[in-house]
């Protein structure tokens, strides 16, 4: 979004503020209940802090919400189904003036150096917290040949690092005539002859298959890194909430662990959703205590409108779904631990550097998803740094020297 707006002659400034800014676009997430408020907050507060601010709404929150409640919320325009481009040209020519706002080049990084290209939209799940498929529609995936383009043209403007994301990204392809795969486009990346590092943002776990696997934990131009939304370890919770048992994606981890022993995994793991017995809790907790997991990114459940899981009963009683929620999070901080020990004591990693500490020090991702900090005065950021590790800084990132 941001390199389309700049492409259009619009200058985005840096961070959040709206001082200094005169449109403000609000793309806005309905995953959660609490998201959609997030969203409406942020358009009354624009409107009341700053009444000459132009105010565009985009993304699901301007789908679900339409465009006459988005306008009596304080927006002057609502665009539920542009993408980067149409918005871009739609703000350019409905709310700015020809000639207004001086011309600047386009950035390669939009701001940020590790960059997220969207492959694939759309969702044909029927999760029952999840209202994500109300709003997004059907899968639908970009064509194989635009997303090589894309990546080339990263690797042109020097972006590190692409993550490849998606709403189901590892049912990318499945729409398309003929059908693909994700581990089909991942092949024809790796035989760009420039690219940057790839990594695949979350995979859901029926779409984790041997060779995908493979590719993450082996090739080196992808980040051996894997994110699985397991949302439970429960096989009858699972079943109520419309997702499938996930026994068969553990097994296919532990073979994927015994032989690539540093593969970095995160699960998504829900705490308090409606039905789950205390015992169900704690089979969730005993997996990812058993697994060498990464990390663990931990939700509370909340009831989103519109969505069977809303109304089911009965429903965990909040002071329980907290505790639950706690328990989790002890157990992320030792899986963290853990494999910041692992990766330490692996001697190497290589860092995508985003942006520069006050200590003049590079700071960025490595390839497994460690937060990690250059320990030189002449990375820039945008570089992909490999060096030995030498340590684990006061904020938990890994310390690296670079070759």
């Amino acid at each position: 979004m941001r390199a389309a707006l700049v492409a259009r002659g619009l200058t985005v400034l840096e961070g959040k503020k709206a001082e200094g800014a005169g449109i403000a676009v609000v793309h806005g997430c309905v995953v959660t209940a609490r998201a959609e408020r997030d969203a409406r907050k942020a358009i009354r507060r624009l409107r009341r802090d700053h009444p000459d601010l132009r105010i565009v709404v985009s993304g699901c929150h301007a789908r679900l919400t339409g465009e006459a409640a988005s306008r009596e919320l304080g927006a002057d325009l609502a665009l539920p189904d542009a993408g980067p481009e149409a918005l871009a040209t739609a703000i350019r020519e409905r709310l700015v003036p020809a000639g207004l706002l001086p011309s600047c080049a386009p950035s390669a990084e939009g701001g940020r150096r590790r960059v997220a290209l969207r492959i694939q939209d759309g969702c044909d799940n029927s999760c029952a917290y999840c209202i994500v498929p109300a709003v997004r529609g059907k899968p639908r995936s970009v064509q194989a040949t635009t997303v090589l383009e894309e990546i080339q043209s990263l690797a042109e403007r020097g972006a590190p690092e692409v993550v490849l994301s998606g709403i189901q990204t590892g049912a990318w392809g499945r729409d398309l005539d003929p059908p693909s795969s994700l581990t089909d486009l991942l092949e024809k990346i790796l035989a760009l002859p420039r690219k940057p590092r790839i990594r695949i943002s979350s995979v859901e776990p029926q779409y984790l298959t041997p060779r995908l696997i493979e590719l993450a934990a082996s090739e080196r131009g992808i980040c051996p890194h894997l994110h699985v939304p397991l949302q439970s370890a429960s096989p009858r919770l699972l079943a109520a909430m419309g997702r499938a048992d996930v026994s068969p994606t553990i097994e296919l981890l532990e073979k994927a662990w015994a032989r690539h022993g540093d593969l970095a995994v995160g699960f998504d793991v829900i705490a308090g959703l409606p039905t789950e017995t205390e015992p169900e809790h704690l089979l969730t907790v005993e997996l990812v205590e058993r697994l060498p997991l990464a990390y663990l990114h931990v939700f509370t459940f909340s009831a989103r409108p519109g969505t069977r899981a809303a109304s089911m009963l009965p429903s965990v009683p909040e002071r329980f779904a907290v505790l639950r929620t706690r328990a989790l999070l002890r157990s992320d901080e030792r899986l963290r631990a853990a494999y910041r020990a692992k990766i330490l004591a692996r001697g190497r990693a290589e860092v995508a550097v985003e942006h520069m500490g006050e200590d003049g020090f590079g700071r960025g991702t490595t390839e497994r998803f460690l937060p990690a900090t250059v320990i030189s005065h002449a990375v820039k950021p945008g570089a992909l740094v490999r060096g030995n590790t030498d340590g684990i800084g006061a904020d938990g990132a890994l310390r690296v020297v670079p070759d």
